[in-house]
């Protein structure tokens, strides 16, 4: 359902992301427990870019113990590079380069270039290494847009 949810999100069904959002919510406070590790912070993801953080926010309140939950609490929270770090630590690399090179767009946005190239290093350095062209390309746009 979260993953259903991203990729109907990226085609432009807004209305059936949400569906797919919603019905992962039914399951509030178990949530964490039904997704466990990677997928609490792909919802995270998701329930930002929904505008819907604080509801996904509160489903996490039982399990704040948990880095994974820290990091989704994070996202939600718009603090991308506090959820990189924490993805770090982790050892979540995936998560680690998206969320860095969404602290870059959003620094970058801020007019905060020098910060920005730091993180694209980061999250580029991840996604040459995997050979992830979208989102080499991506970060190149973005390097460009911050020189």
């Amino acid at each position: 359902m979260i993953g259903a949810g991203h990729v109907l999100l990226e085609a432009g069904r807004r209305d059936d992301a949400e569906a797919a959002f919603d019905e992962a919510l039914e399951y509030r406070d178990r949530l964490v427990s039904v997704l466990t590790d990677a997928p609490i912070v792909d919802a995270a993801w998701l329930a930002h870019d929904l505008g819907r953080g604080n509801e996904y926010a509160e489903c996490l309140g039982l399990w704040r113990h948990m880095r994974w939950t820290e990091a989704a609490q994070a996202i939600v929270r718009g603090d991308y590079r506090r959820a990189a770090d924490v993805l770090e630590e982790i050892g979540y690399r995936p998560g680690e380069a998206y969320a860095r090179l969404r602290a870059a767009k959003q620094l970058v946005e801020e007019g905060r270039r020098a910060e920005a190239d730091v993180e694209l290093q980061h999250s580029l350095a991840f996604w040459r290494e995997v050979d992830a062209t979208r989102y080499v390309r991506e970060g190149e746009a973005l390097l460009a847009a911050s020189a």
